[in-house]
């Protein structure tokens, strides 16, 4: 019996199969390397990068149409579809990055996080035909979507970022995608906390904003659109409005704890 997800799958199938991009929008072969070489779920998540450095197929059977990509086929994509399409490039260009130099045990093994020899600035991809870093993803897709939830999305490969989905980005669904990342991050109470009691919040140092640079703190985009790092965590973690209110108005008071850089691995 066809379910009715099922049958959306399948018209939206058919949809991209009859356009004129040639690229999957479905993403079906990043879909595939997640349910092979991402963990999620009962209490552990991570990225099997052993399993991948031994057979990188599934990674390299995604990469090569992604960077066989035109810059004249991507002008002519949705907004939707150039997001979704960055954020799974982030994401495979920070896998690949590590496989690249793996094993590793840190992110910081590859250089500091300031300057040209921050580990985000190596390329470990091409995109349009230039070789392209994870840090140039990220600032392509804060350009375009002036969205400080893809900060959220955007899994940079240490136990402190965000955690790579087991699904792909889609257009059809970003969106929700992108809520659903923020909470998810927000939530991980190894990442955040918030107390309304003592009117207290203990956050990732990602969570800050930065002078220095754009990337990889969230705080510079999250204070533009939300007026401040404090009042976005609230409204998003905190159910009852009056307290919303109580504590956006009064204050809180907020501090920061040194992220996690070990690398995001499991086996």
């Amino acid at each position: 019996m066809v379910t009715s997800i099922q049958k959306t799958l399948l018209l939206l199938a058919l949809t991209y199969a009859t356009s004129a991009s040639a690229f999957d929008h479905l993403h079906v072969k990043w879909a595939d390397f997640l349910r092979t070489h991402v963990v999620s779920g009962a209490g552990q998540a991570g990225i099997r990068y052993a399993q991948i450095k031994s057979d990188e197929s599934r990674l390299q059977a995604y990469l090569a149409p992604l960077e066989a990509v035109t810059e004249s086929e991507y002008v002519g994509w949705s907004v939707e579809e150039k997001t979704a399409f960055l954020i799974n490039a982030y994401n495979a260009a920070s896998v690949k990055l590590i496989v690249d130099h793996f094993p590793l045990k840190s992110v910081q093994e590859l250089g500091r996080f300031f300057g040209l020899v921050s580990p985000f600035k190596k390329a470990s991809i091409r995109l349009f035909g230039k070789s392209v870093s994870a840090s140039e993803l990220q600032t392509k897709v804060i350009e375009l979507t002036h969205d400080p939830r893809v900060h959220f999305a955007l899994a940079c490969p240490a136990k402190g970022c965000p955690v790579l989905r087991y699904e792909p980005y889609l257009p059809q669904w970003v969106n929700h995608q992108l809520d659903d990342a923020v909470l998810h991050f927000l939530k991980d109470i190894d990442k955040n906390r918030v107390d309304p009691v003592s009117k207290t919040m203990d956050l990732s140092a990602l969570m800050k904003s930065c002078w220095w640079s754009p990337n990889p703190c969230y705080g510079n985009e999250i204070i533009k659109k939300f007026g401040s790092v404090e009042k976005f965590v609230v409204q998003r973690l905190v159910v009852q409005i009056q307290e919303q209110d109580a504590l956006i108005q009064n204050g809180i008071n907020a501090k920061h704890h040194d992220v996690d850089w070990t690398l995001n691995s499991i086996e």
